[in-house]
């Protein structure tokens, strides 16, 4: 809506639907090539149209506006829109082509985050591919028959296109200050990047790896020491269940007893999850009700109860994951548990503290010496079932309940106040010589009680763990944890590397980097291709590390912390969308060069700026207003008619739309100041060395 609002009130109402036109049409075509290639629908994709909503206009604004231009000017629709197309062929295919590129990349995006992420940037490229066609083949076709008429058109000069008049009026009297002062202009800019960059170094928020929203669902894991029944570790759990139902702000809870055998050791007894009201529905936030959580169980005595909220997206065990590696299991437990000691006690800003070692139990072990006792006469099956008698009682029968389907077992026990460790010690057996005490065959040893060994890769293997409280605060943890490390004695055979989440965040980095440079590099051979110059092309990609400047000013202005995936995305796609504006500038201006090469070139750039700044300024602000409403953090749901302020889909894309927000709207604005200033750089260069030249000849003369 916003979108068509601009357009409409720039170009007119007929000019604007062909325009408009474009939006269905590239997302049925891309619906049909993902229908094609049996990719699913989901919300992903979605995001992806509606990134793309505002580049897929941008082709059809250039071929509109050249054409409306022209046909006020006197030609005819045909010969305007006709004109057009060929005129603007090889700027929308190299604009086009380097917004392609940028994407690219991302979507060759590996990993476990890359398998979640693809989905976004091969949506874009099939819509900017659909754009492309609308643009260059469509367009020109409706216009000749559908387009504004010439009277039409002045009405429409006079009465919307005021604003971009007297806009550009203002814009020539001041662009022509910046042409004939470019050194000063560049040192001006560059200075302002620096300050930005520099001040967001001292007060940036630190970094995350995806989003943080507002959750409405976590994991409950609850462990406890000791060999318990599944009777009382139902009750723990029911405990636990108890002190959940009475936070407010809770929508259901499931919790279950037992773990599975990938989750055993620990003293793992049970787990879960809840959920809680929708944001709109509760008072607090979804974090306040995770401490309440941990704060309603913290005074049951022998029972650890932890809370990971689930923030969507990826998901990981811990924000922070260490594992360790040895030759032997002892040498393992002992750096385990001289590592979570440090965490506990060494570090602060850390929750949910874990390790995979399991804490010390003991089992009895009944040992009979069998000689003693085939002297005595004694079988071992008859101590087995003394033991058994102590414990669980020995089965001598089976019966059927008339109301029951299955039969149930009749065991024979002795009475409870017998049943204890000692109570082996003061029994009897009857044997050929008399009755004899048990204890003088039969020794019961305590032992560790070992319920699982790790291993991994032939060595043995541990996993300590830990959240964050600030979870911006992720890196700069495991930054101090392995300074710490690389300075703690743990063992000659102790090896170690971060996993999980820091892995993964380490690789989206890396990935980001590559993908980033890889975009860049095609690009330019593509403005190579399409300027013939290095200088030119060099002038074009300035705009990224703009947009990256703009991304900064933006995280800094908006609060929000750098998320290595978000962000990242965001750089990359602003890498192929803002060097747009450069090429239609720098185009425009290669054209009148050629077409007056004896006209002063300073005047050729001021032109150009003033005949590309409508374009420039509609491309940039229909990107910007698609993704305002993810910015503000607001939400339109038409069928409800309301709207939402700070749902969790908009939080969850809050930090990919304020990026590309800030960083179009930074980059067009330093574009249009320092394109031109450094566009007239070698000319300015070159009259100085001459004026000097010349003025030493004459001082000689």
């Amino acid at each position: 809506v916003l979108i068509m609002v601009l357009v409409i009130a720039s170009m007119g109402a007929r000019v604007s639907m062909l325009v408009g036109l474009s939006i269905p049409f590239c997302f049925l075509m891309t619906y049909l090539i993902l229908f094609t290639l049996d990719m699913e629908v989901n919300f992903l994709v979605m995001m992806g149209l509606l990134l793309g909503m505002g580049m897929l206009i941008d082709g059809s604004i250039v071929i509109t506006e050249y054409a409306d231009k022209k046909i006020a000017e006197g030609l005819s629709r045909s010969e305007g829109y006709k004109l057009s197309a060929k005129r603007m062929f090889y700027p929308i295919i190299a604009s086009t082509g380097t917004t392609l590129a940028a994407f690219i990349p991302i979507m060759f995006w590996p990993g476990f985050t890359g398998q979640f992420m693809r989905y976004l940037p091969i949506t874009i490229f099939f819509v900017l591919l659909a754009s492309l066609f609308y643009s260059l083949i469509v367009i020109p076709v409706l216009g000749a028959y559908f387009g504004q008429k010439e009277s039409a058109l002045n009405i429409v000069d006079e009465e919307h296109k005021s604003i971009f008049i007297s806009l550009t009026e203002w814009y020539g009297k001041y662009i022509k200050k910046f042409v004939q002062n470019p050194i000063e202009t560049v040192i001006a800019v560059v200075s302002i990047l620096l300050v930005i960059i520099m001040s967001y170094v001292y007060s940036g928020k630190g970094t995350i790896y995806f989003a943080i929203v507002d959750p409405v669902q976590a994991n409950i894991t609850i462990k406890a020491r000791g060999n318990f029944s599944a009777l009382e570790t139902k009750e723990i759990i029911e405990r636990v269940e108890e002190r959940f139902l009475k936070v407010k702000g809770i929508k259901n809870v499931y919790l279950r007893s037992g773990t599975n055998w990938w989750q055993s050791g620990a003293d793992r007894i049970g787990g879960g999850f809840i959920e809680t009201l929708e944001p709109s529905q509760r008072d607090i936030s979804g974090f306040e009700i995770m401490d309440q959580l941990i704060l309603s169980t913290k005074d049951l005595p022998g029972i650890t109860v932890e809370v990971e909220a689930d923030l969507g997206g990826p998901s990981f065990d811990s924000p922070i994951e260490l594992d360790v590696y040895g030759n032997t299991e002892n040498e393992v437990n002992e750096a385990v548990s001289l590592i979570e000691g440090h965490m506990r006690n060494g570090m602060t800003g850390l929750n949910n503290i874990f390790s995979s070692k399991a804490y010390p139990s003991v089992e009895w072990s009944v040992e009979v010496d069998k000689q003693k006792a085939a002297q005595l006469g004694v079988s071992v099956s008859d101590v087995g079932a003394l033991v058994q008698m102590l414990t669980n009682g020995f089965k001598v029968g089976e019966y059927r309940p008339d109301d029951a389907k299955d039969e149930v077992e009749i065991r024979a026990r002795f009475p409870e106040s017998d049943r204890t460790i000692t109570g082996i010690r003061d029994l009897n057996v009857v044997t050929k010589q008399g009755t004899v005490p048990v204890s003088s065959f039969v020794k019961v040893i305590p032992k560790e009680n070992r319920q699982t060994v790790n291993r991994k890769n032939g060595k043995y293997f541990q996993e300590v763990g830990a959240g964050t409280i600030d979870e911006s605060k992720v890196s700069q943890k495991v930054m101090e944890l392995d300074n710490w490390l690389s300075n703690a004695e743990l063992g000659s055979g102790i090896t170690y590397g971060f996993g999980g989440m820091q892995e993964e965040t380490e690789d989206v980095n890396k990935f980001m980097l590559g993908a980033g440079l890889t975009a860049v590099f095609m690009m330019l051979l593509m403005l190579i291709t399409q300027f013939n110059s290095f200088y030119q092309s060099f002038i074009i990609l300035s705009s990224v590390t703009i947009s990256f400047v703009g991304v900064l000013l933006g995280l800094l202005i908006t609060g929000k912390s750098f998320s290595t995936t978000m962000t990242g995305l965001s750089i990359v796609t602003l890498a192929g969308i803002v060097v747009n504006n450069n090429i239609v500038l720098i185009d425009t201006f290669n054209k009148l060069k050629q077409e007056a090469p004896h006209i002063d070139k300073s005047a050729h750039i001021i032109n150009a700026c003033k005949q590309r700044l409508r374009p420039i300024i509609l491309t940039s602000l229909t990107t910007i207003f698609g993704l305002m409403p993810l910015a503000m953090g607001i939400s339109l749901d038409i069928i409800a008619r309301d709207i939402v302020v700070g749902s969790r889909i908009v939080d969850w894309w809050s930090n990919l739309a304020v990026s590309i927000v800030f960083g179009l709207g930074f980059s067009t604005f330093i574009t249009l100041i320092l394109t031109p200033a450094v566009l007239s750089l070698p000319y300015a260069i070159r009259n100085d060395y001459k004026n000097f030249f010349q003025t030493s000849a004459n001082k000689l003369q």
